[in-house]
């Protein structure tokens, strides 16, 4: 629990937001209900009905426009010349000091990088160093008793083509020699 120090002859309070603003603080005004004074009467003649009016009774005068004003004599005052400044400009914007420096949008999400080749994490396809010699498995025994593999393990046998009709053939069962030369005519 807080406590502050309420003097109300010098109109001072320990948290100095009386001092400071010419209103009493809530502590000031809680001291005043006690002691059966009123809170308006300790409140700074600055901010008096009193006062504002005072302030403005007199009459404002407008000032005439610039169209009449006198005309000088002096030469017309003109900018500083500028010139362009050396290097590249800057991308950014300088932002005042009320401004975020914080980024608008939310960052994006890391994900690992998988290669496609080997299927590691941690580098892509283009980096990608594929296996090394350390990495190669060697059985019991060494290389010796590795077998060597032909490139293609089955045989392939090459079928002949037909193409066209030919006398050396004989004919199937549901064909006969005469039907195929009927057409060919």
């Amino acid at each position: 629990m807080e406590k502050y120090v309420v003097n109300l002859k010098q109109q001072t309070c320990s948290c100095r937001k009386w001092e400071l603003t010419g209103i009493s603080c809530t502590h000031a005004i809680a001291c005043m209900w006690i002691n059966g004074v009123e809170p308006e009467l300790s409140v700074n003649s600055y901010y008096r009905k009193s006062t504002v009016l005072t302030t403005y009774s007199f009459i404002v005068y407008p000032c005439n426009g610039p169209n009449l004003w006198p005309p000088l004599q002096t030469p017309v005052m003109l900018p500083p010349i500028m010139r362009r400044a050396p290097g590249r400009p800057k991308k950014a914007r300088n932002k005042k000091n009320d401004e975020s420096t914080k980024r608008p949008y939310l960052p994006r999400q890391s994900r690992s990088v998988v290669c496609k080749n080997c299927k590691a994490i941690g580098h892509n396809r283009r980096t990608c160093k594929g296996k090394t010699s350390t990495d190669r498995t060697i059985p019991k025994g060494g290389n010796k008793n590795l077998k060597r593999q032909s490139p293609c393990p089955t045989p392939v046998v090459a079928k002949k083509q037909n193409i066209g009709p030919s006398t050396s053939q004989t004919p199937s069962a549901g064909h006969q020699q005469g039907d195929s030369t009927s057409k060919t005519q």
